[in-house]
């Protein structure tokens, strides 16, 4: 018997907040005008206030009128938490019709079918096995060698029938982003991503070495949506330190020139009181057809106009988790324009 229920309204660690908070601001700020964000007045002690009712409403009717595909890749699901919060936040207020007409679906690839059965059994995480299969070979062949996940579909909610389920594929992330790049030669035809969350770590809390290489980082690109972002969670130390220089040559290899694929800017997102962890936001320059804003992190302005945008179809219970706007610290464009080294070369040298 399972000691508690998962519950997908609640985001336990710091980081994952700010991941999820990065996430809500580049979903907003496809809704986001072109004549930019708003002014928004200061507070007697210099703060800008809280986001507001008026704010939302204001972003909520700019919302109504769009209609969009917005699907989510998280790779990495460990206990669950951001991709069961994103299905609650995204799915959930489409469902409870507080969104546009869209397609809004949050997809997780994990490579170890050990850690996605103690997801669901241990702590009652609500997913769909991906259709047809684990890996995307196998999807393709309609083949499944996992029977025994596919009978358990029906009974996915029994544990959390509340819970917005998010469809999950045991498979190897890169293998999986590389079939998606390099399958179609047809670049309007590839699959695409609005979001990709990159939150994946080994047993000695590494990130695989294969998932920080510019080949992995380059078929996430070609998979990203204009107007999306690659949002990942990665350790940052003092200037000089190991971890300082990888963080640097995973932004730099993230941003770097890749052929068929939107340009980015790259922005590190701090939270205050987690200075051990950075969340890294490369956030596609192009954006999509009629929809010229400048995005939710080229300014404080930008990220509070994009946060309300999203609380405009967010639950209550979704905005309550998000961390609060002033706490929030972005850096500037850490990256321009890079040549891309040989593919298959890691980060971290």
């Amino acid at each position: 018997s399972r000691p508690f229920a998962h519950d997908p309204r609640v985001v336990g660690f710091e980081y994952v907040r700010a991941m999820a908070t990065a996430a809500g601001a580049s979903m907003g700020a496809k809704f986001v005008g072109a004549e930019g964000p708003p002014r928004f007045h200061s507070s007697s002690r210099g703060k800008t206030d809280p986001i507001t009712e008026t704010e939302t409403d204001r972003a909520s009717a700019k919302f109504g009128r769009q209609r969009d595909d917005a699907t989510t890749l998280c790779v990495g699901l460990g206990a669950g938490s951001l991709p069961a919060f994103l299905a609650n936040a995204f799915v959930g207020a489409k469902k409870n019709k507080t969104c546009a007409p869209g397609a809004f679906r949050v997809e997780c690839v994990e490579i170890d079918r050990a850690v996605a059965a103690a997801a669901r059994e241990g702590l009652g995480v609500a997913y769909v096995p991906a259709r047809g299969g684990l890996s995307a070979e196998e999807e393709d062949r309609g083949d499944s060698d996992d029977d025994a996940a596919n009978e358990r579909d029906d009974s996915t909610n029994s544990t959390n029938r509340r819970a917005v389920p998010f469809t999950l594929r045991v498979d190897d992330a890169a293998r999986y982003l590389a079939h998606l790049a390099n399958t179609s030669e047809d670049e309007e035809k590839r699959k695409r991503f609005a979001l990709i969350c990159l939150d994946a770590y080994d047993g000695k809390g590494e990130i695989p070495s294969h998932l920080k290489t510019r080949a992995f980082l380059r078929d996430a690109r070609l998979c990203l949506a204009p107007g999306g972002a690659v949002v990942a969670n990665c350790f940052d130390a003092p200037p000089g330190s190991r971890a300082r220089e990888n963080l640097l040559a995973f932004c730099e290899a993230l941003g770097g020139t890749v052929a068929g694929a939107c340009a980015v800017r790259v922005r590190l997102l701090k939270v205050e009181g987690q200075e051990s962890n950075v969340v890294v936001v490369a956030e596609a320059t192009e954006r999509e057809k009629e929809k010229k804003g400048q995005g939710a992190f080229g300014s404080r302005a930008a990220l509070r106009a994009a946060l309300a945008a999203a609380f405009a179809f967010l639950p209550a219970e979704a905005r309550a988790a998000l961390c609060d706007v002033d706490r929030l610290e972005v850096s500037g464009e850490l990256t321009s324009k890079y040549d891309t080294p040989e593919a298959g070369e890691d980060v971290d040298g």
